[in-house]
C-alpha cells in the first residue's frame, strides 16, 4: 500500500513553550507528596496540614505551591 504525501510546511518554535509547564522544586516537593499522601484521592487520605507538616511548611505555603504548581501543569 502506498501513501502520497506532501509536505507543505515545517513550523520551527522560536522559544520553547516548556516553560509554561515546568514548576518549581519546591512546587514539585509539593505536588508529589500530595499525591503519594493520598490529598488527591476520593475521598481525600491526607489534609493539608499532615502534608505541610511534613515539608515543614506552613498550611498557606502549602496551598500556594499547590494551586500554583497546578495552575502551571494545566
Amino acid at each position: 500500500m502506498s501513501s502520497n504525501l506532501e509536505l507543505k510546511r515545517i513550523y520551527v518554535e522560536r522559544e520553547p513553550r516548556r516553560r509554561e509547564f515546568t514548576v518549581t522544586p519546591e512546587q514539585r516537593a509539593a505536588l508529589t507528596t500530595a499525591l503519594k499522601r493520598g490529598y488527591y484521592a476520593v475521598p481525600r487520605e491526607a489534609k493539608q496540614e499532615e502534608i505541610a507538616a511534613e515539608l515543614g511548611i506552613s498550611e498557606n505555603a502549602l496551598s500556594e505551591r499547590l494551586r500554583r504548581g497546578t495552575a502551571r501543569l494545566v
